[in-house]
């Protein structure tokens, strides 16, 4: 099982540095779909008290990012969506086997 940002949310404009990597990583070619596993998408949300609150908040944070994903929110929440990578092994075998019959190396 992996767990990290699925991006493709609010807050994914808060790391521009990422974002290839995650779109990559959710495509059906990419490294974890490819391999044979399935994704479930979590979403979450960032609850704050106020819309000021929000913007104080996201600025101390992230700066310039935080300014700019203040201004567009209508309200005091923001979508966080996470990606759970899952699957199961194949009939029982033992880790380092899946591994092999799936192409993975191991190491």
């Amino acid at each position: 099982m992996l767990i990290h940002d699925y991006g493709r949310d609010d807050v994914w404009s808060l790391w521009p540095a990422r974002r290839e990597r995650l779109v990559l990583w959710s495509q059906r070619r990419g490294p974890f779909l490819g391999a044979g596993f399935r994704v479930r998408v979590i979403h979450c949300w960032w609850t704050f008290e106020s819309a000021e609150r929000a913007h104080d908040l996201l600025v101390a944070g992230f700066g310039e990012a935080g300014e700019e994903l203040a201004g567009r929110m209508k309200r005091p929440r923001l979508e966080y969506q996470v990606a759970i990578y899952h699957r199961s092994l194949l009939g029982g075998a033992r880790p380092d086997e899946a591994q092999a019959a799936a192409g993975i190396a191991t190491g």
